[in-house]
């Protein structure tokens, strides 16, 4: 489903602080490299300080890896959130990731499960894969897979949509709900619509993404629903949420999700922000409360 007409949040032309970014993107889209040059540049953002001081954060390793989780500040959580970030599997959680997850927490009154998952070109999709299936089991030795909901942006919607086909291939419970925020579904960027959406996406650059996507899938094919889950099991998905902007690439295989997911028969919503770049959520920009609370109301009917 499209945002309706009077969306009441203003786009790039009446001068919001997407403009802004956008503007800026430009530049950035053009020496964009998501396969990072140096490992220390691989290394995902710690929560700041001043989160440390405002919300419960603890840590655990799994695998090997950081394994973070963020507590509501006011009240005990009523559910769990397994957040993925993105970064074209490539990269590791930015500081924008941390203010929105502590965001979620506080707006959804939610513990927030917040992987440092391996990163490409040294770790490929298996390993990946394997991190964070433990995590999941993980979480769920402590807690209702019907209370746990699984977000991604990007990357890691893509990979959270896969990690949900892989639970159902291999007979596990799936979370209640999959919210994802302009997931990368197809490492393979073939979908014609593409070229055209390219031109009006400030920040992804599709060349790379493809570099990117390769290094991921390692040996896998790169329509290998480990890697591009648009080509999975898409009827036995949990209910799914999306949102994507119309400035953003990944807006033509959002649309594909829907459409392949609907005819398979699942529950699906997909709603288009008018203007908004990749990937929008993050962004510390008027679009970001709305959508929030567009998820705040539905789990609240969940409820």
């Amino acid at each position: 489903m499209a945002v309706k007409k009077d969306f009441p949040i203003p786009g790039p032309s009446t001068g919001s602080k997407v403009s802004k970014l956008i503007m800026r993107g430009t530049a950035m889209k053009k020496r964009q490299q998501l396969i990072p040059k140096r490992k220390k540049q691989n290394r995902g953002a710690k929560p700041s300080a001043y989160l440390s001081r405002i919300h419960q954060i603890t840590q655990s390793i799994i695998d090997g890896c950081n394994v973070w989780y963020l507590n509501p500040r006011a009240a005990e959580p009523v559910r769990s959130i397994l957040y993925l970030h993105g970064g074209a599997y490539a990269r590791g959680q930015y500081a924008q990731h941390w203010r929105f997850v502590a965001m979620l927490a506080d707006s959804l009154n939610s513990e927030i499960i917040f992987p440092e998952y391996p990163l490409a070109p040294d770790h490929q999709a298996r390993e990946v894969h394997a991190m964070v299936a433990d995590v999941y089991t993980s979480i769920i030795s402590r807690n209702n897979p019907s209370e746990l909901i699984f977000m991604g942006d990007s990357a890691g919607g893509g990979l959270a949509l896969a990690l949900a086909q892989q639970l159902y291939i291999n007979s596990k419970p799936l979370p209640q709900q999959l919210v994802l925020f302009a997931p990368w579904v197809d490492i393979t960027m073939t979908n014609p619509e593409i070229q055209e959406l390219d031109a009006k996406d400030p920040l992804l650059n599709v060349d790379q993404l493809i570099k990117a996507g390769k290094a991921y899938a390692g040996d896998l094919s790169p329509r290998d629903p480990l890697v591009s889950p648009l080509y999975g099991d898409l009827k036995h998905i949990p209910p799914t949420l999306i949102f994507t902007g119309t400035a953003d690439v990944l807006l033509a295989d959002c649309r594909s999700l829907k459409k392949l997911a609907l005819e398979a028969g699942s529950e699906v919503e997909l709603l288009e922000v008018p203007e908004m770049p990749h990937p929008g959520v993050v962004m510390p920009i008027p679009e970001r409360d709305w959508i929030v609370e567009q998820i705040k109301e539905r789990l609240q009917q969940l409820s």
